[in-house]
């Protein structure tokens, strides 16, 4: 005949975890722990009626639940989701605020300093232009007074 099943709680990690086995060592060989575990008092026999349930229900499953938690035990590792406190709500949708805020600003300086560049590069580029305008009638002039110099030796 064989032993009856015992639970077998361990609080390990962020979970406190059943087993339903017959022996403890069945039980560290599905925790995958060590006889030290019992022997110092972080592993026991436990008779919670909700424990007793779920691990009984599925004999030599490891079966989880958050530790500190009454919710009920799963095969699943899920962490409870927890939310902000109000105060901290009210304070990062502030920072958010500022953060668009100055993102707005750091936009908008950089639309100022780039129009400045444009107009800076426009302007150099007209001065430019007027430079070899310039240029243009001087080399015209020079061309001029080098043929009517030449025309003057040839007679």
């Amino acid at each position: 005949m064989p032993r009856p099943l015992k639970v077998y709680r361990a609080h390990i990690g962020f979970f406190d975890t059943i087993v339903a086995a017959h022996s403890q060592k069945e039980a560290l060989a599905a925790w995958g722990g060590s006889p030290e575990e019992f022997r110092k008092g972080f592993a026991s026999v436990t008779r919670d009626d909700a424990a007793l349930r779920a691990a009984l229900a599925e004999p030599g499953r490891v079966l989880y639940r958050p530790f500190g938690s009454k919710g009920g035990f799963s095969a699943e590792k899920r962490l409870p989701k927890i939310r902000a406190p109000a105060g901290a709500r009210k304070q990062r949708a502030e920072n958010e605020k500022q953060k668009r805020i100055e993102r707005a600003k750091a936009g908008a300086e950089e639309k100022r300093a780039h129009a400045a560049a444009k107009e800076k590069l426009e302007n150099t580029l007209k001065e430019i232009q007027e430079t070899e305008r310039a240029l243009a009638e001087k080399r015209k002039a020079a061309k001029a007074e080098y043929e009517r110099v030449g025309r003057r030796r040839s007679r």
